[in-house]
């Protein structure tokens, strides 16, 4: 124990783990065979474990590393089935535990190895675990950290300690986290958001040797090996209605880095999905994850033409034909189920601007579909004025064409029919209609205009322009409902963030909504100011 490293000493330490270990087995498997219960006297192994044990708080460092060198090495060579006496069980943990905060961070690493053994992943109380968290978050040597990622069992408990872990501040901790995750858990036992937190963290990492690590746990163990390169499997490991932004960026990062074979292999399966003729998704595949897939792989190809030529021909629709799925999609799409829409949208934006019939449909049916908002969700409106705004190449007109759809979606809001006097009788007697409908179009007037001032620098100073702010969005700063409020202080904002005289006229104004309205339409009053 005392010894310096060098090769006798090393060959000694394994000729007494081999001598300890091959006598243990050998003893049990003597007195199984004859149906025998152990003997009183303490076996070898026993011996030797309690004595080198005897050393572990001595005052030299390299004897306490011994000590757990030794140990590990014991409880490792000796085999899965050998049960151990559980006197020498509890005296192991105990001193091994207490070197688990030893000073020097070596003697901390080979005792987390030691333990390693005798953790008990089925104890939710396990003791052993709970040390091996708390080193895992306290501890400031990186390779104890990651000696610890390297033993310690994944249970439903530890893995929420685990994976803070996949933003340690050092690389090596990080690697050895994705390389413990390609010996396990099973991506299948884990939950979604376990998931989508081990492949955002993975996405988002520089170092190339741990993204290499997460590479061959998102590729090989979970979309080729648990998936079987199957996209449609792979989607179906995350909630694809509630995740799609963060699906669709990954599957653009997976598209990115597969090997060619295997992007071919997805590509050609996709093709099978597709009309031949209108190059759209046929009938049969019109689902939420058919649809997610097939778009997803026309933003990539749109995206890389340069090295998705041989796709492009096949697979990449002419816009006025998504334009033409989109208006039939109007009248089958019932509220609140608009992913399809949304997804076409966000395709259309990956198009070049210079197919100019293409272009005239394309804004053609946005505004078709934006004149009618009361159908769809204030995420697929909020992707129809992106892409809308993304086809109009005229900034003068767009504001203008915008005033006019918010007028026509406000009219029947508005439209006041003479009523006779039995019919207003009639009126009076029944309680007034609510105003759920009257919010939702409101809601989306409000969000179109928004829209439109954060993606295109238009003039704020015509005429149109202070007529929608006097008339549309200054009302409704003070109406009754905060939902309102906070969109119109929201509209408010980006005027004055585009016109310095709109600065000057309501920042009072906007002082005066951070002294007297609720938290949320308080902060955004602020981040205007």
């Amino acid at each position: 124990l005392k010894a310096t490293k060098n090769k006798d000493v090393s060959q000694t330490i394994e000729l007494l783990v081999n001598f300890a270990c091959s006598s243990e087995v050998l003893r049990v498997k003597e007195h199984e065979s004859l149906n025998e219960s152990s003997p009183e006297v303490e076996s070898i192994f026993n011996f030797v474990i309690r004595v080198i044990l005897s050393y572990h708080d001595a005052s030299c460092k390299h004897v306490r590393l011994q000590v757990c060198n030794i140990i590990s090495k014991m409880l490792e060579a000796l085999l899965q089935d050998i049960r151990l006496d559980v006197s020498l069980i509890d005296d192991v943990t105990q001193k091994m535990r207490t070197r688990l905060h030893d000073s020097s961070p070596l003697v901390r690493m080979k005792a987390v190895s030691a333990l390693s053994r005798i953790q008990d992943p089925e104890d939710d109380n396990c003791l052993i675990i709970q040390d091996y968290l708390i080193v895992l978050e306290l501890d400031l040597n990186a390779n104890v950290r990651r000696s610890v990622l390297s033993n310690i069992c994944f249970t439903k408990k530890s893995l929420k300690t685990v994976f803070t872990r996949l933003y340690d501040v050092n690389p090596i901790v990080r690697k050895a986290l994705f390389d413990r995750l390609q010996k396990g858990p099973s991506v299948k036992s884990l939950e979604i958001g376990q998931r989508e937190k081990i492949i955002s963290a993975g996405i988002e990492e520089k170092v190339v040797d741990v993204k290499s690590s997460f590479l061959h746990v998102l590729i090989e163990i979970w979309f080729k090996g648990t998936c079987g390169s199957d996209l449609i499997m792979f989607i179906r490991l995350f909630d694809v209605e509630d995740d799609r932004d963060f699906l669709s960026t990954t599957l653009q990062y997976l598209y990115n880095n597969l090997d060619i074979n295997c992007l071919e292999l997805c590509m050609n399966t996709i093709g099978t999905w597709i009309d031949s003729n209108t190059r759209i998704l046929s009938e049969n595949y019109w689902n939420i994850e058919y649809v997610f897939i097939w778009c997803s792989a026309l933003k990539y190809i749109l995206s890389n033409s340069g090295k998705c030529s041989a796709y492009y021909q096949d697979l990449i629709p002419e816009i006025s034909k998504i334009c033409a799925c989109l208006a039939r999609q109007i009248d089958l799409i019932s509220p609140g189920e608009d992913f399809i829409l949304i997804e076409l949208f966000s395709v259309l934006r990956n198009f070049e601007l210079n197919d100019e019939s293409g272009r005239k449909s394309a804004l053609d049916t946005l505004l078709q579909i934006l004149s009618k908002p009361s159908k769809f969700s204030l995420k697929a409106i909020k992707e129809n004025v992106r892409s809308y705004v993304y086809f109009s190449i005229n900034n003068n007109k767009i504001l203008d064409v915008i005033v006019e759809v918010i007028s026509e979606i406000r009219q029947p809001i508005n439209m006041a029919t003479p009523l006779g006097l039995e019919e207003n009788v009639k009126l009076s007697d029944t309680e007034p209609e609510p105003l759920a409908e009257k919010t939702d179009i409101l809601l989306a007037c409000l969000s179109i205009v928004a829209e439109v001032l954060q993606i295109r620098n238009v003039d704020l100073t015509t005429s149109r322009a202070l007529t929608l702010l006097k008339d549309f969005i200054l009302p409704l700063i003070q109406d009754a409902r905060p939902e309102i409020r906070i969109e119109s202080v929201r509209c408010l904002s980006l005027f004055c963030i585009g016109v310095n005289q709109y600065v000057q006229k309501y920042l009072l104004l906007l002082f005066q909504i951070v002294n007297i309205d609720t938290v949320e339409i308080k902060n955004m009053a602020i981040s205007a100011i």
